[in-house]
């Protein structure tokens, strides 16, 4: 099982309202091919495919293994917001030092 995204990862994808766009209609789809993300969106395959490699790197995009043009947003990438608006929050343990 893989590692959660390192918090910077994932904040800095989300930062990017592109990124954000194609991320938020994966998940919004649960599952969807890089073909549909692709239509309607004015943008070409490739430009999509670049967009998506941030958030797969995040943690918040999966490849779904039966078919590598097809994705989801169940990464594991979301592990890492919920700790870090826990610790914001109070309710969870304090965040890892950074050296």
């Amino acid at each position: 099982m893989s590692q959660p995204a390192p918090i910077d990862a994932v904040m800095r994808t989300l930062a990017d309202p592109t990124r954000r766009a194609v991320f938020e209609r994966v998940v919004g789809a649960s599952e969807i091919t890089l073909g549909e993300l692709t239509r309607g969106s004015g943008v070409t395959q490739g430009a999509i495919s670049q967009h998506l490699e941030s958030p797969k790197q995040a943690g918040l995009v999966v490849v779904l293994p039966r078919n590598e043009t097809a994705f989801t947003g169940m990464g594991n990438g979301w592990k890492q917001v919920v700790r870090t608006i826990d610790v914001l929050s109070g309710e969870g343990a304090s965040p890892p030092k950074h050296n």
